[in-house]
């Protein structure tokens, strides 16, 4: 990905009585809309080429206020227990998670962030990590919009 038009926008997760904050890059659309050029991390019910509006800060990059248009793309995240890449199990699930037809990225060495696009089966894929007794929870949609 060429960054010569992204920018970094600002998403702000309230957890735990904590304030997370990440900056994925994303691409100017104007009138305060962007989309989201990275898999976030941490944030819920937000996935990679969603589009947002984002607010200009006066200090910092423009914070994210809404999704405004869902691109279809949903997000599940997944702690390994040892560091991705050292293990060969873990190498394996990853395998089979890209031959579902996922995309990932890891935020850290154990946290994976995957990604289910819309050609993909979301139900296929939890289920195979439910077999797989992975330690997981779903990012976009959030447990909070799939079951409340």
């Amino acid at each position: 990905m060429s960054r010569d038009n992204l920018v970094k926008i600002e998403l702000r997760v309230d957890a735990d009585g904590e304030t997370h904050v990440e900056t994925p890059w994303a691409t100017p659309l104007g009138r305060n809309k962007f989309r989201l050029e990275n898999m976030p991390f941490f944030a819920y019910d937000i996935s990679l080429h969603d589009v947002v509006e984002a607010k200009k800060q006066k200090d910092g990059f423009p914070l994210v206020k809404r999704v405004v248009e869902k691109c279809g793309n949903r997000t599940v995240r997944v702690i390994f227990r040892g560091a991705v890449g050292k293990s060969k199990k873990t190498e394996a699930i990853l395998d089979d998670l890209e031959e579902l037809g996922c995309d990932f990225e890891c935020a850290n060495p154990k946290l994976v962030v995957v990604l289910v696009p819309p050609d993909s089966d979301f139900d296929t894929v939890t289920k195979y990590l439910d077999n797989k007794k992975l330690n997981w929870e779903y990012a976009d949609p959030s447990s909070a919009t799939l079951f409340d």
